[in-house]
């Protein structure tokens, strides 16, 4: 599955993200010297709850923006991840 196939879900399918599980989050990062050539970046988490909050809170805007969470049965794409990090912020 690519990320231009994803559908956005809807606030029930993301009340059901099962947090607890673990995930992995991807990212594209500009590769130094070589213009509009990015590599892709991925970092493991024991939870998807620890996914968000590293995309949120550590990344810079750019590869942010360009950040996508994975588990063994879904994928979060960056707007579902905003949706999920202000529900843990409340």
């Amino acid at each position: 599955m690519t990320l231009d196939n994803l559908r956005q879900k809807t606030t029930v399918e993301l009340a059901n993200v099962d947090l607890s599980q673990p995930a992995t989050v991807h990212w594209r990062n500009p590769s130094p010297g070589r213009g509009a050539v990015f590599s892709r970046l991925e970092r493991r988490f024991a939870s998807v709850k620890n996914a968000i909050r590293f995309v949120i809170e550590d990344l810079t805007d750019f590869p942010q923006s360009t950040a996508w969470i994975m588990t063994a049965a879904d994928t979060l794409t960056f707007a579902e991840i905003m949706a999920l990090y202000a529900k843990l912020s409340t």
